[in-house]
């Protein structure tokens, strides 16, 4: 109810608001009777095609929700069964089921079979993930991002705490032999330079007017210490985006196998040169352009993979989610240039993350 139209009215001067209470909820709906189709209409673009399960027979079934339909005390249907008698929710599950409903006042159900069931005696069928709206990720965006000096205090609040620390009574470490400094490490690090992306033969990408308002790393901060990197592999942590909201995050790279024999140096420029070359976005991203299509694309195949063990028992006729026995020409169908972001890689040089 917190989103909803009537909830918004209610809510809107009160803050620190998570959640409503059942009772409060309903005696608002008690007292406002005409907004109540308002908060259907809203409720009913939620619950459209969600599946639930039902509670009231031997067996649980899955049904997938149509639309909204009238309280159980006054939705009709006709029972076939019973010699196509005209007949209410209420009434059936009192007559077939010897079932008093508690809640005869509340909304039905209509399913996509066209079935009828109340409300208090379906379940949401676990595991059933819907895209947030633009508002909740704002809200999540805000309820979970820290400013940079707030977070290094809270990190410092705990550590200096000794009912939080107690790495000196605690056996382990004495039985090893540990001494652990409960203090930040300071690093040296590297800030890489911007690269220079030209668009068309007018218009280039600067710097100029680029601001870190949270006090954050700067884009292209390179640590490849030691102290925070394995002492035999090559690896190293780079920054490549400015953080608009929260802390960032540096990201942990690792080089398996280098054919080019770049130096370092090289590697570093190459990844952060890749962070740039994004389509959807005008500025640098966390991980590198490709990186970031293989995992947008490994997302979207699976939303098209279907569980085995995922049964619904409606008659519901769906063809394959995935288009078979077609034939597609890559060499035709994708025109795209090559940018060259280093002089010493081969056409063919396929990038490892």
């Amino acid at each position: 109810m917190l989103h909803s139209p009537s909830g918004k009215r209610k809510y809107s001067r009160q803050r620190n608001i998570s959640k409503a209470d059942g009772e409060d909820v309903l005696r608002f709906l008690d007292t406002n009777n005409p907004a109540y189709q308002h908060e259907l209409d809203f409720l009913v673009k939620y619950c459209k095609h969600l599946r639930v399960r039902s509670r009231d027979a031997a067996k649980p079934i899955i049904y997938e929700i149509q639309k909204i339909a009238l309280p159980a005390s006054q939705q009709k249907f006709t029972w076939k069964s019973n010699k196509n008698r005209v007949t209410t929710v209420q009434n059936y599950y009192k007559e077939y089921y010897n079932l008093e409903l508690e809640f005869p006042s509340l909304p039905t159900l209509e399913m996509r079979n066209g079935s009828y069931l109340p409300m208090e005696l379906v379940d949401v069928e676990p595991v059933r993930i819907k895209k947030i709206t633009d508002e909740q990720r704002a809200l999540v965006c805000r309820s979970s991002s820290m400013k940079p000096d707030i977070y290094y205090k809270s990190i410092e609040k705990i550590r200096n705490d000794p009912k939080q620390q107690c790495f000196e009574q605690d056996p382990f470490v004495a039985a090893w032999n540990l001494n652990i400094d409960a203090r930040m490490i300071e690093l040296p690090a590297r800030v890489l330079p911007m690269p220079e992306i030209v668009y068309t033969d007018q218009y280039r990408v600067t710097s100029r007017g680029v601001r870190d308002a949270e006090k954050n790393v700067l884009a292209g901060t390179v640590v490849d210490s030691h102290d925070v990197t394995h002492a035999i592999h090559y690896d190293f942590y780079l920054n490549s985006h400015h953080g608009a909201l929260g802390t960032s995050r540096p990201t942990h790279y690792y080089v398996l196998y280098d054919d080019n024999n770049l130096k370092p140096n090289e590697v570093q420029m190459l990844t952060y040169a890749l962070c740039y070359t994004y389509s959807r976005c005008t500025r640098s991203v966390s991980i590198p352009a490709p990186v970031k299509y293989a995992d947008l694309l490994a997302t979207r195949a699976a939303l098209y993979v279907k569980s085995d063990d995922e049964s619904d028992t409606e008659s519901i006729s769906s063809g394959p989610r995935i288009p078979t026995n077609e034939e597609v020409d890559i060499n035709n169908s994708i025109k795209s240039e090559r940018i060259v972001l280093n002089q010493k890689l081969p056409p063919d040089c396929p990038f490892f993350l």
